[in-house]
């Protein structure tokens, strides 16, 4: 059994020492993790050590039943990490398609791979996709574009998928 392993085994024992052992491991790595999402150092390491914080104030006899199954300790903490971030950007609305007037950052020519993302799209559908990150409700967009409504919602979906490809693919790319 590998060491963080160990450790998280005598944490989850009720060996608080242990974990922070752990956290002198994990906290740079958990950190990187964070500041890929939240883009702000500060921010990151907050969201970690509330993470650790977190795990500290969990009572002994709950920990068994909630994290004894955990196998690969620094990916169960990296998702850990990683959910808390999203959390603190939907918190912050932050994320893009719920912000107003983040779109014109997003298309500018600071952000070069959103606008390369979108010529994978068809004009029809960049028109609908952008229609919809203007803040138009579906029905709006259906009358504006004479489609039907679930036509509107099934192009939103495509483009969706095509664009998260996109990006998972430039993620793939920088690792």
């Amino acid at each position: 059994m590998k060491k963080n392993e160990l450790l998280w085994m005598r944490f989850v024992q009720g060996e608080n020492e242990a974990l922070g052992e752990l956290y002198s491991e994990l906290f740079e790595p958990l950190v990187f993790v964070s500041f890929y999402l939240v883009k702000d150092n500060d921010v990151a390491r907050d969201i970690v050590g509330d993470l650790f914080v977190f795990l500290l104030s969990v009572e002994v006899k709950e920990r068994g039943a909630k994290w004894k199954e955990v196998n690969t300790v620094k990916t169960y903490l990296s998702v850990a990490v990683r959910n808390k971030s999203i959390d603190h950007l939907r918190k912050t609305k932050l994320h893009f398609i719920k912000t107003e007037g983040l779109v014109g950052a997003i298309t500018t020519e600071d952000n070069p791979f959103f606008s390369e993302g979108l010529t994978l799209l068809k004009d029809e559908e960049k028109e609908v996709f952008q229609m919809h990150l203007d803040g138009y409700k579906n029905e709006e967009i259906a009358e504006k574009r004479r489609l039907t409504e679930k036509t509107v919602r099934n192009k939103l979906s495509l483009t969706r998928k095509k664009m998260k490809t996109y990006f998972k693919s430039l993620l793939i790319f920088f690792a």
